[in-house]
């Protein structure tokens, strides 16, 4: 058997709960005052409690919505079901709001809202820091450039609200703007309007494609001009590029 056969054996014992711990498979003898299965048990046990850790951290609203116990074993049930085959414990985290979706039960579809809620934050908080702070291009037509961390969400619950272990979640269609600032982050709620100007920004438009959404939408140039300043006095927006 050689070195990358044993890697994969080892991490196949490690991180399924039902393999059986056993050295004789990996090729590895036992020896000193502890078992090479207990070892293996270790290192299963503190390769869950991570993970699980991580996944507290990253969605600490839906463990309160849920409460610990079944959250604890909903994670337990993620973990066994799609062991992670990620570089990074936040990748694997991107993947639990689906999981919440097809076994989160009665409440999966207010569970699995509030997980992509808070997921949509994760990714805001570990975006990098823009390399400029501000820019403004007076050429033509230039496009808007956008905070790395901006994040847009539409959802049908509250999951902006503070929540309560076994009290659901209020029923109401949202559109949310999540960003990331030096003091803290940004949860807003945005009208229909904002939300869609915001989306058109978001992809990288040029100023002269907000003038449809403007005409369809009946807004006044002015109203819009309001929204982009606003957006631009929180860091939301950059400025302007080529």
């Amino acid at each position: 058997m050689d070195l990358g056969e044993i890697q994969t054996r080892f991490q196949n014992t490690v991180s399924s709960r039902s393999a059986k711990p056993d050295g004789a498979t990996l090729g590895i003898r036992d020896g000193g005052p502890i078992t090479v299965a207990r070892r293996l048990e270790i290192y299963r046990y503190a390769y869950f409690a991570r993970i699980e850790e991580s996944l507290d951290e990253d969605f600490p609203k839906l463990r309160r919505r849920m409460g610990r116990r079944e959250f604890s074993r909903l994670s337990d049930r993620f973990l066994e079901t799609r062991p992670s085959h990620y570089a990074s414990l936040a990748e694997l985290s991107g993947d639990f709001p689906t999981f919440v979706a097809e076994h989160g039960g009665d409440g999966a579809a207010e569970l699995s809202a509030l997980a992509a809620y808070e997921w949509r934050i994760v990714l805001s908080n570990v975006a990098p820091e823009p390399k400029i702070d501000s820019v403004i291009h007076r050429g033509e037509n230039p496009r808007f450039l956008l905070h790395p961390s901006v994040e847009l969400l539409e959802t049908m619950w509250e999951v902006d609200r503070p929540v309560k272990t076994g009290r659901p979640l209020s029923p109401r269609p949202l559109r949310l703007l999540i960003a990331r600032r030096r003091r803290g982050g940004i949860s807003q709620r945005l009208s229909p309007s904002q939300y869609e100007v915001l989306s058109v920004i978001v992809i990288g438009s040029r100023v002269d494609e907000l003038a449809p959404v403007v005409r369809a939408g009946r807004l006044s140039p002015k109203q819009v001009a309001g929204w982009i300043e606003r957006w631009t006095v929180q860091g939301v927006i950059l400025g302007l590029v080529p």
